[in-house]
This record gives C-alpha cells, sequence and structure tokens, in this order.
C-alpha cells in the first residue's frame, strides 16, 4: 500500500462522521496537494511534526495529507522540548517543522545558543593554534 494509498484510507475512516458534520473531505484534500506544490514536497521530504495532528495546519497545509501524497515521511511527536524535536530533526532529516510559534521560539533560541557556544569554542581554538 502506498502513502496515497494509506491517505485514501485513512479519509476512508472519517468520511461517515465529516458527512454528519458537514464537512467537506474533498477540499481538504486539495487544499493539501497545493500546498504540498507549492512547498515543493516530494518523496524525500520528511515533516516533523509536534502540534495535535487535527488542526488544519497540520492536517492539510500541506500537513500529514499533503506528506503522504507526495509519498514522503511524517514523524510524529508528543512535546515540543527543544533538544527532543533537535535529536529527531538530525534523526530523521527533518526538513520541515511544524509547532506552536512558542515552542519554535524556544528551540531557535536553544540553536543560537548553541551555535554561540560553538563560534567561541573555534574563536579558542584557532587563539590556540600557532
Amino acid at each position: 500500500m502506498g502513502a496515497a494509498d494509506n491517505a485514501i484510507a485513512i479519509l476512508s475512516r472519517v468520511k461517515g462522521y465529516a458527512e454528519q458534520k458537514g464537512v467537506t473531505l474533498c477540499m481538504e484534500v486539495t487544499n493539501s496537494k497545493v500546498a504540498a506544490e507549492v512547498a515543493l514536497v516530494d518523496s524525500e521530504s520528511v515533516l516533523l511534526l509536534v502540534l495535535p495532528i487535527a488542526h488544519n495546519l497540520p492536517l492539510a497545509c500541506p500537513g500529514i495529507q499533503g506528506i503522504m501524497f507526495a509519498g514522503a515521511k511524517v514523524v510524529l511527536h508528543g512535546n515540543t522540548r527543544p533538544a527532543e524535536m533537535f535529536a529527531l530533526i538530525q534523526k530523521h532529516r527533518g526538513e520541515s517543522l511544524l509547532s506552536a510559534d512558542s515552542d519554535a521560539e524556544e528551540a531557535l533560541s536553544v540553536a543560537r545558543h548553541r551555535i554561540a557556544l560553538i563560534a567561541r569554542h573555534l574563536e579558542s581554538l584557532q587563539r590556540a593554534t600557532p
């Protein structure tokens, strides 16, 4: 079963509930496909997702659906600790990260701090090298 088949299977499972609630799934599918094209998602793409998956952004912009339609990889994770997110990005070669703004700000702050420490260390090594 391919990624598109998986996406169809997932949508088929929620179809009845969506119909009861008056939700049109085909719009989400179209949205996912277009967003994936705009975001240049391909089969090598990796999406690291640390947001609740029922929200529109992680579900369909391009989100899980768009990534699956492209035959790419989705990595779900249960928390937003920067160290864990960085480890997952490194492990899975993640190139897209969906998280809340505050979580992303914290992760960027940690990354900036680590980069500054590395830069200071490299400078001290250069000074010590004759």
